[in-house]
């Protein structure tokens, strides 16, 4: 379960998980996880007739009960494109440049064990 409150520009969201089936068995069941996301009100640049681009930043944090609590956080910052009134936003496509980053434990597959980190650039559609 996650909570989330917006305030203007900003939400800040915070929660639990808890995993009732899970394999391997060293695998633990608890999740917390909270964050913060950034959505610039105003435009930086007009992208057509309908469009607008602008700045967009997000840091979540996760720690799982499998690792003793260890932190994993990732991070997101760059440009969305997608309607240029807030009251259009969720109508029509958006898609966003942003550079990515990551570093903590990785409960999935195989390399459940393994901690990674990544920089790395991504492009998404929605």
């Amino acid at each position: 379960m996650l909570v989330a409150r917006d305030f203007n520009a900003w939400r800040v969201y915070g929660g639990a998980d808890y995993v009732f089936v899970h394999a391997p068995a060293p695998l633990k069941d608890g999740v917390l996880d909270g964050g913060v996301e950034y959505r610039r009100p105003s435009s930086l640049f007009r992208a057509g007739q309908r469009e607008a681009g602008r700045f967009v930043a997000a840091l979540d944090v996760q720690s799982w009960q499998r690792g003793g609590w260890m932190l994993s956080w990732s991070a997101r910052a760059g440009v969305e494109i997608g309607p240029r009134r807030p009251a259009d936003q969720g109508m029509g496509r958006t898609w966003s440049l942003l550079l990515e980053a990551f570093r903590g434990p990785t409960p999935f597959g195989q390399f459940y064990t393994e901690t990674l980190s990544y920089l790395g650039i991504g492009l998404h559609f929605r």
